[in-house]
């Protein structure tokens, strides 16, 4: 790894307009994004991963299948998401994203940020869209 997990969120909140994000004493912050998209960040010292996941939003009960089988697709082929994954906590659809401390470098951490980001909103207008 080529900063620690500290540095890396301190250098991303640079980035990011927000000098003071720093991982708690979990390893754990957490952002949003336009008032309404809320994405988390864990390091998890154990297994060297820095975990992200951002709730797209609940499932909505009358496409629940159909979604269910897209989302499933689409995580057959993640590059199409990003490199992001699709899952259900509960009955809210969430996409994450794990970064192996090999991998992490601050411009790593912001592009899967953004791409994390990105692939959530496209998910939730897909999920608005099958109300």
């Amino acid at each position: 790894m080529s900063a620690s997990p500290q540095n890396l969120i301190a250098e991303l909140g640079r980035q990011l307009g927000l000098p003071q994000l720093a991982l708690d004493s979990d390893g754990e912050c957490a952002l949003r994004f336009d008032e309404d998209l809320h994405a988390e960040l864990r390091y998890a010292a154990d297994d060297g991963l820095l975990h992200l996941a951002a709730e797209v939003g609940a499932l909505p009960a009358n496409a629940a299948g159909h979604l269910l089988r897209r989302m499933a697709m689409a995580n057959l082929d993640p590059g199409n998401l990003g490199q992001c994954l699709l899952a259900l906590d509960r009955d809210t659809v969430v996409v994450g994203r794990c970064l192996a401390s090999q991998d992490l470098a601050s411009g790593t951490v912001i592009d899967a940020l953004r791409q994390m980001v990105l692939t959530a909103k496209t998910w939730r207008s897909c999920l608005h869209g099958a109300v």
